[in-house]
């Protein structure tokens, strides 16, 4: 008799693509146009996109307008999913509750750059958001902001379970995959480790394709079953 078959078969690894998103790519926090966001969360996925970041919310009083349309569009759409906080200098307490205030649970990634601080605020906040019951699963530190602020060691993020996502935009414009491959691809700057970390997203343009929008994009190089344990979604 043949042997049963194993439940899941290993997953090859591979270069898989994401998108972030936030107002902006909507027209702006004043007047977004919510009606776009179903439909580009739609063709996110159509495209070929293995994961969605959005923007929930900014320092202690903004909150993205976009973000629960963003995530239900997500969600009902089954595509990897994880909210992000843009980190200013305001009362880390604050921030961490105006971060729940967008609806947002669970999980975060932190966007700590222009207006971010030191590094000692970014462990601030990450202790802020920690004790209202948030885990810190990513960082996007691009090495730009880390090299303005003195070029701290890094090396404690990892040592808390705190990946990082780096930024470096070789240019292009169009299909993601073509941009990405045009960078350098799995070879390209945005991998090179800085702060003693290695990074496990590069952030390597601002131009893609998506939809009807041009947007930030995003790579991760491993299984999508790793990708969701990344971002902190059930792999199964």
């Amino acid at each position: 008799s043949q042997p049963h078959l194993a439940r899941r078969s290993a997953e090859r690894s591979v270069t898989l693509f994401g998108v972030d998103l936030s107002n902006q790519n909507f027209g702006g926090p004043d007047d977004p146009n919510l009606d776009l966001i179903a439909p580009t969360v739609a063709s996110i996925v159509a495209g070929g996109f293995s994961w969605l970041e959005w923007k929930a919310s900014q320092g202690s009083d903004f909150v993205d307008p976009t973000y629960a349309v963003g995530c239900s569009a997500a969600r009902a759409n089954g595509l990897p999913f994880i909210a992000y906080h843009y980190v200013d200098t305001s009362d880390p307490a604050a921030q961490a509750q105006n971060f729940l205030a967008s609806g947002a649970r669970g999980n975060a990634m932190l966007d700590f750059e222009q207006g971010g601080g030191l590094i000692d605020n970014f462990w601030n906040v990450v202790g802020a958001f920690n004790n209202a019951g948030i885990n810190i699963a990513l960082a996007y530190i691009p090495q730009w902001y880390w090299e303005q602020i003195g070029e701290p060691d890094l090396s404690l993020l990892p040592a808390n379970d705190i990946p990082i996502i780096s930024s470096a935009y070789p240019g292009g414009t169009g299909c993601a995959s073509d941009i990405y491959q045009q960078g350098g691809g799995d070879s390209g700057e945005g991998w090179s480790a800085y702060g003693n970390v290695e990074p496990v997203i590069w952030q390597f343009t601002d131009a893609a394709a998506v939809g009807p929008l041009t947007a930030d994009a995003n790579a991760f190089r491993g299984s999508l079953t790793g990708l969701k344990q990344l971002l902190g979604d059930d792999p199964n």
